[in-house]
């Protein structure tokens, strides 16, 4: 065989590869990002695991995110406690019962 028909020839084989690589990464990516709701924007996750290194180093890579997954639990719960009922209190009961009482 002649030089460039190997060459050509790994060069599909390079395409090829390359996109057997890519291509599941997009339609996974889709799917598990569709499944999830309420998260933040992929940005801020990308601020936290930067903001992270920056301060704790190679650690702050999951120490970073895992500051950011408290803030928005703690966000969600003072939501949950304090607006779900019209100011506060028990959350077991609804908040017409809560007023008649």
């Amino acid at each position: 065989k002649q030089w460039y028909q190997r060459r050509v020839r790994g060069g599909l084989r390079a395409c090829a590869f390359m996109a057997l690589q890519i291509l599941p990464t997009y339609v996974i990516d889709m799917a598990v990002y569709s499944e999830i709701e309420g998260g933040w924007h992929p940005y801020i996750t990308g601020l936290a695991v930067a903001g992270g290194m920056y301060y704790f180093g190679l650690e702050g890579a999951i120490i970073g995110p895992l500051v950011i997954c408290i803030l928005k639990f703690t966000i969600n719960l003072y939501d949950v406690l304090f607006n779900s009922v019209g100011g506060g209190g028990d959350v077991s009961q609804p908040a017409e019962d809560a007023v008649s009482e």
